[in-house]
């Protein structure tokens, strides 16, 4: 062998015999460690047996792209405080001086009434028949997020998240409310009861109403409002909890139906439903007048933006302390939704509940870039 400081390889004389013996003898020591081995064993101790659990498999991890972060049972700590609203300093020294004459007062549910009526029955029938299991799930389970505005709120359910129609969901929880406490509904006492005729003049001063030169004098109109709601208050108030009191000569309103606790009605679009209740309600057919009656009452009580006003839906509107609208909407409204709303399966199709992102598919986006 001769092996130099600048040399790069080093040969042996008798290389391919010396890298044979080498490998014998690296077999030999890896062949023979097998034999060199100890193992030690434990019986089982006295009254323990094989079990089932030995032989389960264990679950495997849950991907991350179909993990859920959220859990729709748990609850906010804001829930347990009583937000102020602040967006509008000037309204709140409105209401601050309406509410020294203006009080709203709840009266309890009345229960264990039954209503037989087979027109109620089939109205109620028709909802459940109407509502759509995998929607169900959705509004059940959802977890809220956040509102964009009064009509529009981003929830989660599972992996998805999605732009909720607040307006339209709130609409489908009133009306089913009215129908299935049909007969049982609590009532806001107003105090002092507003006079029907004036309602029914702020009504038709508005562009909601609709009202033309053609269509006769306001006065007039105003009067056949009066004189219709006058010969059905006793239905009104019986059924509905509307109730409406002739005080001195006038027709005055002194109750609203409560339809959810520590919600109400915003009262800026009071007139223009006193008068559609007496131009758009089916008075001639029992189902047709039940059913119209609670599609304009789930209209007015439904959440939604007003054009050139801050729209609030609590019962301080009129007394008491001033509740932010987001804390109603995702405290009052949302839980109640997630509780007994029974959605129909169009809510997937007319953007009552929109799709816009997949934990999913946002990993397969990750996934290419």
């Amino acid at each position: 062998m001769c092996v130099l400081p600048t040399k790069h390889e080093v040969s042996f004389l008798h290389q391919d015999s010396i890298i044979e013996k080498i490998q014998q003898g690296m077999e030999e020591k890896l062949l023979n460690s097998n034999a060199s081995r100890t193992f030690y064993t434990q019986k089982l101790l006295p009254g323990a047996g094989v079990t089932l659990e030995m032989f389960e498999n264990k679950e495997k991890a849950l991907a991350a792209k179909d993990m859920v972060r959220t859990d729709s049972n748990m609850q906010k700590m804001d829930k347990f405080l009583t937000k102020k609203d602040t967006e509008d300093d000037a309204d709140m020294k409105n209401d601050k001086v309406a509410s020294e004459e203006h009080q709203v007062k709840t009266t309890g549910k009345q229960t264990g009434r039954q209503i037989s009526l087979s027109s109620v029955t089939e109205l109620r029938q028709a909802i459940l028949s109407e509502g759509s299991a995998e929607i169900t799930s959705i509004t059940s389970n959802l977890t809220f997020v956040g509102c964009v505005d009064r009509e529009l709120a981003l929830v989660q359910h599972s992996t998805r998240l999605y732009l909720a129609n607040t307006t339209r969901l709130s609409s489908l929880l009133f009306r089913q409310i009215v129908l299935q406490d049909f007969g049982n509904l609590s009532v806001l006492r107003l105090s002092p009861p507003p006079k029907v005729m004036d309602l029914a003049l702020l009504a038709l001063e508005q562009k909601e109403a609709g009202w033309s030169p053609g269509d006769g004098d306001k006065e007039e109109l105003a009067g056949h409002v009066v004189d219709l709601l006058q010969g059905k208050k006793e239905m009104l108030a019986d059924y509905f909890s509307l109730e409406f009191e002739m005080i001195g000569d006038c027709l005055h309103l002194t109750g609203l139906p409560l339809l959810l606790d520590d919600f109400c009605p915003w009262f800026g679009g009071l007139p223009v439903y006193i008068v559609r209740l007496a131009t758009e309600v089916d008075w001639d057919n029992e189902r047709l007048c039940f059913d119209t009656f609670a599609k304009e009452t789930a209209a007015f009580y439904s959440v939604k933006e007003k054009k050139g006003a801050q729209p609030r839906f609590d019962t301080g509107q009129h007394g008491g302390d001033m509740v932010d609208w987001k804390y109603t909407i995702e405290h009052v409204v949302y839980p109640a939704v997630k509780k007994t709303l029974v959605p129909p399966s169009a809510c997937l199709t007319d953007r009552t509940l929109l799709q816009v992102a997949s934990l999913p598919d946002l990993y397969k986006v990750f996934e290419r870039c």
